[in-house]
Order: C-alpha cells, then sequence, then structure tokens
C-alpha cells in the first residue's frame, strides 16, 4: 500500500505536510494522512490521532475538501 518511511507523528505538522506532498502529490499525501488517522483512531492513540487529523486538516485546504465531509471523519 502506502510507505509512510520518514514520516513521524513526533515531527511538526508543516514538515510533514510538506514531505507527504513532494513524495506523493497533494491527493494520495490526504488519503494518507486519514488512513494514518484512522490507524491512530484503532490504536487508541490520542496524540497521534491529534496529530494526523491537523495534518490531513492542512491538506484538504488546498484540495478544497472541507475536512471530515464525506470521510466519516468529524473534526472534534
Amino acid at each position: 500500500m502506502f510507505k509512510m518511511q520518514s514520516v513521524s507523528h513526533r515531527m511538526g505538522v508543516l514538515t510533514v505536510v510538506e514531505r507527504l506532498r513532494n513524495q506523493h502529490g497533494q491527493a494520495k499525501a490526504y488519503k494518507m494522512a486519514l488512513l494514518e488517522q484512522q490507524s491512530a483512531r484503532r490504536a487508541r492513540c490520542r496524540k497521534r490521532f491529534d496529530f494526523w487529523r491537523t495534518v490531513a486538516g492542512q491538506l484538504a485546504t488546498p484540495l478544497g475538501i472541507a475536512y471530515g465531509a464525506n470521510t466519516g471523519v468529524s473534526g472534534t
């Protein structure tokens, strides 16, 4: 599937957003962030979940997507 080799939730949000965009493109990076967010939710890791929620929100804006719309993910 997707390879998340050089991305950690301990990195800064903007660093991760930039790195994902450069490596995978905007749309694929957004999908990857949503998948990581879902993984964090399943693992019940609040810090990771909040981090990936922020990353997905940053990536959704340039795509013209209202974060959480039609994704099954709520913004709160």
